[in-house]
């Protein structure tokens, strides 16, 4: 072997050496998610859900939401639904109650965002009923007609977790909604599905299901500004999966300008880090007292965004120092040629170029409208890192920024024309149904 005393050069092939493994540790399970898992068997209606649905400022789609679970196939005494208001200042309240949903009014609010919200909220309904599950979506999202049913199914086979399919109201706005939904696709594909099936991680987002016996254990705690990473991080430390589910499909609208999407980025990527110092240390204690591959998922999920950022400073100083000690420098001598540039070479190009196509296609859409996908997925992933660099600076910042909702009706015609909208299309900006 060839070996240069160049320690900048020795910090650098470590680094992509590590990211080099945790490709092929991904890559490994998304391979596994060219196949489709299946649901638990049909069971009769049995569960009582409490159906939570946060709100600030609301109103432009929460009328949309409640009628769209109120338009699931289950019996009407067996779910409620109950909008959580916090102190918003437009007529949310008033439309959620015109609707028909179980409003709780938080008034004003010293400690806001979600999560604060959701641990008030529950409180709330509580005192009104006993439920066996309470399922928590955003105030923007909308339902398949078989949500509760699969939420049903699943409990009664014993999962206290279950995750629903999220996936995209308006996937072909823009070319930033495109780029996320086509991220969202292959997330679903080859990180969520394969993860469902061998005891990792499957991460907590909107349309989560907790069965009561588990959320009476808890309590609701998670009042981060990430509250869902907050909650996966607690449930991979005691070895809980989340099951997800492909067929119980939820939508929600993703932002249409870089601008906002930059600045929920920025919100999750801070998130992201302050559960990455707060858990990553019990997760791998986890890891090594119990055996638990779920927190060992989980931890090297959150350490990702650290290794590409070291990576990438990484890869300036060692073209700046003029290193000459590289990945090739730990491997034998006679593969200290081309072929092994040429092997990551392709290795990245199937990563990032021919994993999102396939998962599009996979999903029956149009991966013509997506051609550039790969390429604005990459520049989403490389904005992301210095996001997380801000992120760990800021990481104490608790400020919520609220994600603005409501598409317009060139999203909602493309949203029509998609290959099986299961779910209503998006209210208008205005609110009206057209």
């Amino acid at each position: 072997m060839v070996f240069v005393a160049d320690p900048i050069g020795v910090i650098f092939s470590a680094i992509s050496l590590t990211i080099t493994i945790l490709y092929f540790y991904y890559v490994y399970f998304a391979i596994k998610g060219f196949w489709k898992n299946l649901p638990s068997p049909p069971q009769p209606p049995k569960n009582k859900f409490a159906i939570l649905v946060p709100a600030y400022n609301e109103e432009r789609v929460i009328g949309k939401t409640i009628r769209s679970l109120k338009s699931v196939d289950y019996p009407e005494g067996l779910f409620d639904i109950y909008v959580i208001t916090d102190d918003s200042k437009d007529k949310t309240v008033e439309v959620a109650n015109e609707e028909g949903a179980i409003v709780l009014e938080r008034g004003e609010a010293c400690e806001p965002g979600k999560g604060h919200a959701l641990k008030w909220g529950i409180e709330q309904v509580k005192m009104h009923s006993e439920y066996d599950a309470f399922i928590i979506i955003d105030a923007d999202n909308t339902v398949s007609k078989n949500f509760l049913a699969l939420m049903n199914n699943e409990l009664i086979a014993g999962h206290r977790v279950i995750q629903a399919h999220l996936k995209s109201k308006n996937p072909t706005e823009t070319w930033v909604s495109k780029t996320i939904h086509a991220d969202y696709v292959t997330r679903n594909r080859f990180f969520k599905q394969p993860r469902a099936e061998h005891n990792l991680c499957v991460f907590a987002e909107p349309g989560i299901c907790i069965s009561a016996e588990l959320l009476n254990k808890y309590g609701w705690n998670f009042t981060s500004i990430t509250e869902d990473l907050e909650l996966t991080c607690k449930l991979a430390c005691d070895g809980i999966r989340i099951r997800w589910i492909r067929d119980a499909e939820i939508y929600e609208e993703r932002p249409n300008t870089l601008s906002v999407a930059i600045k929920q980025r920025k919100r999750w990527m801070t998130g992201h880090a302050d559960a990455l110092v707060n858990y990553t240390r019990r997760l791998f204690r986890a890891f090594r007292k119990d055996r638990n591959t779920i927190a060992l998922d989980c931890a090297l999920y959150l350490l990702f965004p650290a290794f590409m950022l070291a990576w990438l400073v990484g890869q300036i100083a060692f073209i700046a120092s003029g290193s000459r000690f590289t990945i090739l420098a730990i491997l034998p001598e006679n593969l200290h040629d081309t072929s092994v540039v040429a092997f990551f070479n392709i290795f990245l190009a199937f990563w990032w170029v021919v994993v999102p196509w396939a998962a599009l296609y996979l999903d029956k859409e149009n991966v013509a409208k997506y051609w550039y996908a790969p390429i604005s997925i990459m520049l989403m992933a490389f904005i992301q890192m210095f996001l997380f660099a801000y992120g760990m600076v800021r990481r104490r910042d608790r400020t919520w920024w609220h994600t603005p909702h409501g598409v317009s009706a060139k999203g909602r015609t493309a949203y029509m024309k998609s290959a099986n909208p299961t779910a209503d299309p998006p209210d208008s900006p205005d609110g009206n149904k057209k």
